[in-house]
């Protein structure tokens, strides 16, 4: 009762406001706590602070719930542009790209160094990363127009339809699937999103602004990506039993 009248008194002040009111001429026990819920339960202060409706949380794709050996579902996307320079001694200067892949069960990261943001520079950083990690069922994107151009071909193969077909044998052979996102919805391709992120913190606090070879950025690639897969997925364990702390590599 004290509360409530205290909290008119002073016109709906706030939960700090009240307690500091009150404690002027009396001392009660938990104050912070009924001050806080005579706030709550006042309906004047719910009225004039409306909050929105919090919609309940669909459920996460099977391919990031379902155990499976690393990389046999998925992500990927492209980190960039980065200047590199054309050979040792020239000062010419060319854009490069990282296609950054993410398994969505492992959350195990490989880079691949891209000349160009191109359908066929697309398809042969695949195929590199095909012979390193093995063939995945599916491969998660957005909709990216060299994503899309790849499952185009990757179709046209399927149906016969494309003579002279550019897409490599092993897609078509093993019937790896390109899934897309919905259009203009970056939030569902957050784990690859967040490992973009993760990519070019390592490489803007090493590299900064310079302007690395081929030969150096293919180093620092690797680097960081054995980094990026020695990095903990739980909190560390303060268990003495606990030698080593879980991560992705």
């Amino acid at each position: 009762m004290i509360y409530r009248e205290y909290h008119q008194r002073y016109m709906h002040v706030g939960p700090q406001g009240l307690l500091a009111a009150v404690r002027e001429e009396f001392c009660l026990l938990r104050g912070r706590d009924v001050a806080r819920a005579t706030v709550h339960n006042c309906l004047k202060c719910v009225r004039v602070r409306p909050s929105s409706l919090q919609p309940a949380m669909g459920q996460l794709p099977s391919a990031l719930v379902t155990l499976s050996k690393a990389f046999a579902q998925a992500g990927v996307d492209f980190a960039g542009a980065l200047m590199i320079k054309i050979g040792l001694r020239k000062s010419s200067t060319t854009k490069a790209y990282v296609a950054v892949f993410v398994c969505l069960s492992m959350k195990a990261i490989h880079l691949e160094a891209v000349s160009a943001l191109s359908t066929a520079a697309f398809m042969a950083a695949l195929k590199r990363f095909f012979l390193g990690r093995g063939k995945p069922s599916h491969i998660w994107s957005d909709n990216g127009k060299y994503f899309v151009r790849a499952r185009k071909g990757i179709e046209c193969c399927f149906k016969k339809q494309l003579t002279g077909c550019t897409i490599p044998e092993e897609l078509v052979e093993e019937g790896v699937q390109l899934v897309f996102t919905p259009p203009s919805t970056p939030h569902f391709g957050g784990i690859w999103e967040a490992a973009v992120k993760s990519f070019k913190h390592h490489f803007v606090s090493v590299a900064g602004v310079a302007i690395l070879n081929f030969e150096e950025l293919a180093t620092l690639l690797a680097q960081i990506k054995a980094c990026l897969n020695s990095r903990l997925l739980t909190a560390f364990s303060l268990d003495p039993a606990d030698l080593r702390a879980l991560t992705p590599g």
